[in-house]
């Protein structure tokens, strides 16, 4: 891949917005610099129609393709060089935490990808380093018309469309039909009462665990009362919430679980709830789909259901997603906002889930016919709808360390929910006066 500045890609896209985004095609001259036309290309077409504003490649487009796995990376770049085959894709192996350094690093010297997945937690920090640019145009129109729209204001900032929402990771609730039957609970009073006959703390047999620290997997408890970090949208970094009843009754609720799960906080370590469940000692668990494989590896006879519901309010937990973003530094910003789009396609959704065994973000899930016979990941998939994906804002850093230590104080008793709330408000307002 050229060098260029990311300047050059920036003035590209506001070029074109500028001038009509679906109708300017922009294309490099034999200097380097960058012109904008209008072409016209139904071959090249991704919904197969003559449209003369429709994005095509540019002429002799070569992209490199960063994905967390090589078969996944490399069954995309196929797919979508037989569908634009006068562009060639080179797929390279790089986990989505040190695609992000990486481009930091090599992009500027124009050793990076032009097409790259991350998490979408950072976003934020990606545009304010210049690292991505917008996908618009037509591209940008067919992707928020095929997914959910959860998954699109992930990937949203100030209007703009900043990539295409791949993969999608909610906790839901693993459970052993062996010890549980073929029916599992629908709601926390019903697994409170099944804790009455199932619990023995002296054999270490609880009816369900979870790291109550943890406040990534607990947000979705927190919410049970409408608690919304950072507001409704998850994008206005004044909001955290911690002042408001909806998170105080969401504190009361970590403390009532104490009744069934009475062991100190810190003793509750992945490690240690994983081996439980493993051993049959647990019931139900939070986990994720990344759960999925080690389970049925260690001959689990295992169920999954969305997380019951809390005194009738239907939890919302935290949502990840994998986004595929178009460097800064592209010299193909076209091809690469093609190749994007293509990830998220129905073939793309089905080479997700056929190699990576991930769901998708598509809004009708019914074409992958895979995920929707998945009788684990269709779960996950159901979850995502009423989840909130993880805003993307600097503070969210604020909110995982002041709710580490809030939660802990009150599932351990050191603090009433009330107390806890004001010390997670004051450790807050220290955060942001520190700036």
């Amino acid at each position: 891949m050229k060098k260029i500045k990311i300047i050059l890609s920036l003035l590209l896209v506001l070029a074109m917005t500028v001038t009509g985004c679906a109708k300017k095609i922009p294309t490099q001259t034999d200097n380097g610099s960058t012109t904008t036309t209008t072409k016209s290309d139904s071959s090249n077409n991704q919904d197969g129609q003559n449209d003369a504003n429709a994005t095509i490649p540019e002429e002799g487009a070569e992209l490199v393709l960063w994905t967390d796995k090589a078969a996944y990376g490399e069954a995309i770049a196929e797919g979508f060089m037989k569908k634009y085959p006068s562009v060639k894709v080179i797929s390279e192996e790089v986990g989505f935490s040190d695609a992000y350094k990486k481009m930091e690093l090599d992009g500027p010297a124009g050793l990076g990808a032009d097409v790259y997945m991350i998490s979408h937690s950072r976003l934020n920090r990606a545009i304010g380093s210049g690292l991505v640019i917008p996908i618009i145009g037509d591209v940008a129109e067919r992707i928020k018309g095929s997914l959910t729209e959860s998954a699109i204001g992930s990937a949203t900032y100030d209007g703009e469309l900043y990539g295409a929402p791949v993969s999608t990771e909610a906790v839901a609730v693993f459970y052993n039909k062996d010890l549980v039957g073929d029916k599992p609970v629908e709601s926390f009073e019903e697994l409170f009462e099944f804790a009455k006959g199932f619990n023995n703390p002296s054999q270490n047999k609880f009816a369900f665990m979870m790291s109550v620290a943890n406040s990534y997997n607990c947000y979705g408890l927190l919410s049970a009362y409408g608690y919304r970090l950072f507001g409704p949208e998850g994008n206005d970094q004044e909001a955290h919430g911690f002042d408001s009843v909806e998170f105080e009754k969401g504190l009361e609720f970590i403390a009532s679980l104490k009744e069934i799960l009475p062991v100190a906080s810190a003793d509750l370590t992945d490690d240690f709830i994983t081996e439980q469940f493993k051993q049959g000692k647990t019931a139900y668990i939070l986990g994720g789909p990344w759960n999925v494989a080690d389970y049925r590896a260690a001959g689990l006879n295992i169920g999954v259901i969305t997380l019951p519901t809390v005194d009738g309010n239907v939890p919302t937990p935290f949502a990840g997603l994998k986004v595929a973003h178009v460097s800064a530094y592209t010299d193909f910003p076209n091809a690469s906002m093609l190749l994007t789009e293509y990830m998220v396609s129905v073939e793309g959704a089905n080479i997700l889930y056929d190699i990576n065994g991930k769901g998708t973000t598509l809004a009708d899930i019914s074409s992958v016919p895979g995920l929707v016979k998945d009788p684990y990941l269709s779960v996950f998939a159901e979850q995502f709808k009423t989840a909130f994906p993880v805003p993307n804002l600097q503070r969210m850093d604020y909110y995982y360390s002041v709710g580490e230590k809030t939660l802990a104080l009150v599932f351990d008793g050191q603090l009433s929910p009330k107390e806890a709330a004001k010390v997670a408000l004051e450790e807050w307002n220290s955060l942001v006066a520190s700036e």
